[in-house]
């Protein structure tokens, strides 16, 4: 069996042909940068050039795509991709798969959050493999987590459960999806380096990142690391997992998962603390491909 995994981030596009024999094998992979006109005919059609390529000859493909933002249960629908506003309130699936049939190709599709697929791609494969109780915290444009309970992925009653980026904190920052002083807008990667643009400083979290002992750096960094601790605690307490993956591109920061785990601890019940694992996936972006080819196989 061969399924094409897809990941739609802010900024690329991620796919690749992952085999499944014994373990998932990814075999050819693309990446492309995310059209960033954002018109929805400029993304599907990306979609469809990538899907087309990896499928070659063949005309009917299997494609799971991981999408970052809030997917309705029925996992045909979206409901809202916060830095994707013309995606609101669309069947999206009917959508992808009439612009393949108009490139020739039957597709079976699936789509869920992307932060579900790193969770299954590490649940698979990476930092969680033979757990059931765990968290993949993916910190990019945005901040996602996919959420494991007794083997099985949490979808809540409307199928989006597992955005902690929204959770809300002190302030008044409005978030794009509609609400106020969310996680996501101290800390997801778009609203740090928009916040550096306004300090004067690099807008590149890993150049702010080891810079973070200068002053003007820290006090950007240190409101990052209090926004994400804050967030760890709040799923620490409210799932008990066995261990929280960091992924995504913020966690590729040198030493991020101790100094998170240490910000986050003061704000953890006594109980919780001896048994608190943060580790930085094994798998890297890999994961939500992996995660995203596996879509097929859950049950729905």
């Amino acid at each position: 069996m061969r399924t094409i995994g897809i990941d739609l981030g802010g900024h690329t596009i991620s796919a690749a042909s992952i085999a499944f024999a014994e373990t998932p094998t990814i075999g050819e992979q693309i990446i492309l940068p995310t059209p960033q006109g954002r018109k929805e005919s400029e993304v599907l059609s990306a979609l469809a050039k990538i899907i087309c390529a990896l499928c070659r000859e063949e005309k009917i493909c299997t494609v799971g795509i991981g999408l970052p933002g809030f997917i309705a249960r029925d996992r045909r629908r979206i409901n809202k991709l916060t830095n994707f506003p013309m995606f609101e309130n669309i069947d999206f699936v009917d959508r992808m798969e009439c612009v393949l049939r108009n490139e020739g190709i039957e597709s079976r599709l699936f789509i869920d959050n992307d932060a579900n697929c790193f969770a299954l791609g590490e649940g698979a494969l990476g930092a969680a493999k033979g757990m059931k109780d765990y968290v993949v915290l993916t910190l990019g444009t945005g901040v996602g987590a996919g959420l494991v309970a007794n083997g099985r992925l949490i979808c809540g009653a409307n199928g989006i459960a597992g955005e902690p980026g929204h959770i809300p904190i002190l302030g008044s920052l409005s978030c794009n999806c509609g609400g106020i002083s969310h996680i996501e807008t101290y800390a997801g990667a778009d609203s740090v380096e928009r916040e550096a643009r306004k300090l004067g400083l690099p807008e590149d979290f890993a150049l702010l990142w080891n810079r973070r002992d200068e002053p003007l750096y820290k006090e950007l960094i240190d409101g990052v690391i209090d926004a994400l601790a804050r967030c760890i605690a709040s799923l620490m307490v409210v799932l008990d997992p066995e261990i929280i993956v960091l992924n995504g591109g913020l966690s590729q920061a040198d030493g991020i998962a101790e100094v998170l785990k240490l910000a986050a601890l003061p704000y953890l019940p006594i109980p919780s603390r001896s048994a608190f694992r943060v580790e930085v996936s094994t798998l890297g972006s890999d994961a939500g491909l992996y995660g995203a080819a596996l879509l097929p196989m859950q049950e729905r």
